[in-house]
């Protein structure tokens, strides 16, 4: 679902990409737990889209959210971090 959702995002099909970006999340985190990095990439690919959408506050908690998971989960020091940390100064 994350393939389509990413796929649909490229097509301009945005209202798709963020129906399957949300069900992939959703099933996420009711799998994983909410410290999991599975969370925190369905987060950020959710936050990319609606970044991209103009929904500026929206994008900026969702890559709060991944960014606090991915530090947790892989270290400060981990690339994934960093670039989390760029998006969410883009954001």
């Amino acid at each position: 679902m994350d393939n389509l959702g990413a796929l649909c995002e490229a097509q301009g099909k945005w209202a798709e990409a963020e129906e399957f970006y949300r069900k992939v999340l959703a099933l996420n985190e009711k799998q994983h737990a909410a410290g999991n990095f599975h969370v925190a990439f369905s987060l950020n690919n959710l936050a990319g889209l609606v970044r991209a959408q103009g929904r500026y506050g929206e994008a900026a908690s969702l890559y709060k959210r991944a960014l606090g998971i991915f530090e947790k989960a892989l270290g400060p020091a981990h690339p994934q971090v960093a670039r989390a940390s760029i998006n969410l100064a883009a954001a």
